[in-house]
């Protein structure tokens, strides 16, 4: 009796629901996310996963995005900015491989990270042993940057491999592992061929 009734009122207000049903095959064109059973919900899902795999490797391709490449050595690229001058200067030294750090003439710069979202980050250097957590500035965090300069810098210049873990908020951890070669030669270099 129930299951009639339940037919009766999805053909009044959901006709073309019920002929589909009523069919046996699930929906086509224009609803076909809204697919009938379980197919339906696999689609949904990919849908979303193909959505949120978007999104991540976005943000880290943004990051890497800079203008025409003047120079390179090992793993690094000495690259114009994309705008021309920024507040960190007109050139920047980016690795070749897909990463969110990039290297300006007085600090390292981890871009692209979530706004206001960055519970703490530490940072190593070849074998050595790991940075104490450090918690970013208020700047940092407005920005979703971390940078590192002054002998920071310099350890990472003279150093062969770099990494970096950052905690956002929620404890998922944003890494990178970075090759070195080829950024001091290039770093020597920034001021001379962007002033």
């Amino acid at each position: 009796m129930t299951k009639a009734i339940r037919r009766l009122s999805e053909r009044r207000y959901f006709p073309a629901k019920a002929r589909w049903r009523a069919w046996g095959g699930c929906a086509l064109g224009l609803s076909a996310l809204r697919t009938c059973g379980r197919a339906g919900e696999g689609i949904r899902m990919r849908v979303l996963l193909l959505t949120v795999l978007a999104a991540l490797t976005t943000s880290a391709a943004v990051a890497q995005t800079g203008g025409a490449i003047l120079s390179n050595a090992g793993n690094w690229e000495l690259r114009r900015s994309a705008s021309g001058s920024t507040q960190e200067g007109p050139c920047l030294l980016a690795p070749k491989t897909p990463s969110r750090i990039q290297v300006f003439k007085d600090r390292l710069v981890v871009t692209g990270l979530p706004k206001n979202s960055i519970f703490n980050f530490q940072y190593r250097i070849d074998d050595k042993s790991a940075s104490t957590p450090a918690i970013p500035s208020r700047d940092m965090q407005d920005e979703g940057i971390i940078a590192l300069d002054g002998d920071a810098l310099k350890d990472i210049l003279n150093g062969h491999r770099f990494q970096i873990r950052i905690l956002d908020r929620w404890h998922e951890a944003i890494t990178e592992d970075l090759d070195l070669s080829g950024l001091k030669d290039l770093y020597g270099t920034i001021t001379q061929a962007c002033g």
